[in-house]
């Protein structure tokens, strides 16, 4: 019954030329320097320390990090292929020097065969996982910056 007043009253507003009010987008909560090199500096595992680093200097998200794989990114150029970003697009964007060498550095630990960040099985790393290492980090980091 709800779903049939509902989409009789949209019909109504649209024939009348009301358009409902749109929600207001609040702008994401940034990290300060500062606080993204605490936040790594407590990650002691290489996967998880260029994971974080490479999701904060590139500007990816995390389905975009655990997607990457080991052809989407060109030393040469120095750039980095993002592949189904949001909205299906593709896009690209900067190698920095300092991730450059904490990715050579994990690829050359890790070896891994197709995907970047793999998990069991050379599968993908799942983004739940990068979540609760960063919630993790961030729960550390805050904890080292409040004991200044």
């Amino acid at each position: 019954m709800y779903l049939k007043t509902a989409s009789k009253l949209n019909s109504e507003l649209k024939e009348m030329k009301i358009e409902r009010p749109k929600t207001p987008r609040k702008l994401p909560n940034v990290l300060s320097k500062e606080e993204i090199i605490k936040i790594v500096s407590v990650l002691k595992n290489l996967k998880h320390r260029t994971v974080i680093s490479l999701i904060y200097s590139a500007g990816l998200r995390i389905s975009e990090a655990v997607k990457m794989e080991i052809r989407d990114i060109d030393f040469n150029r120095k750039i980095i292929n993002i592949k189904d970003a949001k909205g299906k697009k593709d896009r690209q964007t900067a190698l920095s020097l300092k991730i450059e060498k904490l990715l050579l550095e994990y690829m050359a630990f890790y070896k891994p065969s197709k995907y970047i960040f793999e998990g069991a099985g050379g599968e993908k790393y799942s983004e739940r996982s990068i979540q609760q290492v960063f919630t993790r980090a961030v729960i550390k980091g805050i904890f080292l910056l409040n004991k200044k």
